[in-house]
């Protein structure tokens, strides 16, 4: 059975860039279902965008129930628009220049991201070193 091809695109500052900060997940879908897309590239590293200055950000600091609550918005909003999550991105570089002692905290974000990945039916996740 051949495999289908689809049309992706990543979706790294769609939410803040096109309709503000507090856009939310159906909203950004819809938009992208509306331009012909039928998948993307989810940019997980949006949730620590800072790594080259030196800063990790706290959102982290969550258990892996609470990450993946915070993603249940996007999984449903995907589902609704019917977009495949192809792909995701974890934050880059893993290791910090600035930071080496934060490198465990971002080893383990990436590992609280898998669990999110199973979770949003992502079979990839891109990690960069």
């Amino acid at each position: 059975m051949e495999a289908k091809r689809q049309i992706s695109v990543q979706t790294a500052d769609w939410y803040d860039v096109l309709f503000g900060a507090e856009a939310g997940a159906d909203e950004a879908f819809a938009y992208i279902k509306s331009c012909g897309f039928t998948a993307v590239d989810y940019n997980l590293d949006q949730t620590m965008p800072n790594i080259n200055k030196g800063d990790v950000g706290t959102f982290f600091d969550r258990s892996v129930e609470e990450i993946i609550a915070f993603y249940c918005p996007v999984k449903e909003a995907a589902e609704k628009h019917g977009i495949t999550l192809a792909m995701a991105h974890a934050p880059f570089p893993m290791n910090c220049d600035k930071c080496p002692e934060k490198e465990p905290y971002i080893m383990e974000a990436v590992i609280k991201l898998i669990a999110a990945c199973e979770y949003l039916h992502i079979p990839n996740l891109v990690v960069h070193p």
